[in-house]
């Protein structure tokens, strides 16, 4: 019994290493890793590489919208920002920061846009600057271009009450077009259409006109539509003074002791004091020296080499005298007046005013215009030749 259970002691003693070994109580080693594999990598050891390539995407993906930002703008400045900031700076303005940013430049945009606009334009851009930020994406994508397009209609009509025939055919054209047709009549259209109305009437007033107002038309005519809105605007005043004084001399040296007065004042005086002694005047001193005459014949000493009529007679509705000599401008004033409405180009403020266009007629207006410029450079072209 002895010798069997020494045996049992000795068998469980020689296999109780292997047991050990085996079992999971003893399958790691000293310092608690597994005997057989090295440690596996933690979540804290992979945590720095992948936060490096998520902030290499954002300063990615900030530079991307900085270059498509206007330089100087709050979204250009804050996206700089936030990459020197860091991570986190760079994450919050991506998600948030660069919202804010832009509807900021949104609202400085639409600030500039309204202060050049016209009623209409001021009106829809004041009611996104009090609106969303949704509102303000809006107007600066399509609210502008209706609100622009509906004062460019008021300013047509502006143009159009106040111009000649060539002008008001080419307005109404416009407004029967489309936007881009409105912005072209006034950029452009306007004024090659003023200028055809203008050298109709530098031609009409090259017909009825003395020496020097038909020199002055000639070299409009001959020049840029700016040099015929000058003739319009100033020089036909000029060159109708100049045959004003002209006529004048002409008066004074066939005239009595009471018109050379007169003519000589006005000769000294202004253009407008001018025009008023060959309108009337001439005619009251030319009865001064009359009633002188007769009140010298009747007590015999009358003058008989004072001829008081001499052979000028007042300038009719045409403006030519009954003489061959220079050309009055009795319809002065009238003319001027009509000029100043045709003549030149001038900017018209959008006031909202709704004008109701005349309709008809303009076309016929401007081939009339046009036949008589026609027959006026055949005219010059014949005597030249």
């Amino acid at each position: 019994m002895k010798l069997s259970r020494i045996a049992s002691a000795v068998a469980a003693a020689a296999i109780a290493p292997t047991v050990l070994l085996a079992s999971p109580a003893f399958a790691t080693s000293g310092d608690g890793a597994p005997a057989s594999n090295p440690p596996a990598p933690t979540t804290p050891d992979q945590a720095p590489a992948d936060d490096d390539a998520q902030a290499e995407e954002d300063r990615a993906e900030i530079l991307r919208i900085i270059g498509a930002a206007k330089p100087g703008s709050a979204v250009a400045e804050r996206g700089s920002a936030a990459i020197d900031a860091g991570p986190a700076a760079m994450r919050e303005f991506l998600e948030t920061g660069q919202h804010t940013a832009r509807d900021q430049d949104n609202r400085v945009l639409i600030v500039q846009i309204i202060s050049v606009g016209g009623v209409s334009l001021v009106e829809a851009g004041r009611e996104a600057l009090n609106g969303t930020p949704e509102d303000r994406v809006e107007f600066l994508e399509t609210g502008q271009h209706t609100a622009r397009d509906v004062d460019n209609r008021v300013r047509i009509a502006q143009i159009h009450s106040l111009g000649g025939p060539g002008v008001q055919e080419a307005a109404e054209a416009a407004l029967r077009g489309t936007p881009e047709d409105r912005v072209r009549f006034l950029e452009t259209g306007q004024h090659i259409a003023r200028d055809e109305d203008n050298s109709v009437l530098v031609a009409r007033i090259l017909e009825a006109g003395g020496p020097a107002v038909r020199k002055a038309a000639d070299a409009a005519l001959d020049g840029t539509p700016q040099d015929r809105a000058e003739f319009l605007e100033t020089g036909q005043h000029i060159a109708r003074d100049e045959d004003n004084q002209v006529l004048i001399s002409h008066i004074i040296s066939k005239g009595g002791p009471h018109v050379r007065e007169a003519g000589k004042a006005a000769l000294k005086g202004t253009p407008e004091d001018r025009v008023e002694f060959l309108e009337t005047g001439q005619h009251e001193a030319r009865a001064l020296d009359e009633k002188a005459a007769e009140e010298d014949d009747d007590s015999g000493t009358g003058d008989a080499g004072d001829d008081n009529d001499a052979d000028t007679k007042p300038a009719d509705d045409t403006g030519r005298t009954g003489t061959s000599g220079p050309v009055a401008t009795t319809t002065t004033a009238t003319g001027n007046q009509n000029v100043t409405t045709t003549g030149g180009s001038r900017t018209l403020a959008a006031t909202g005013t709704d004008v109701t266009l005349a309709a008809g007629g303009a076309g016929a207006a401007v081939a009339a215009g046009a036949g008589l410029l026609f027959a006026l450079r055949r005219r010059r072209t014949g005597a030249e030749g």
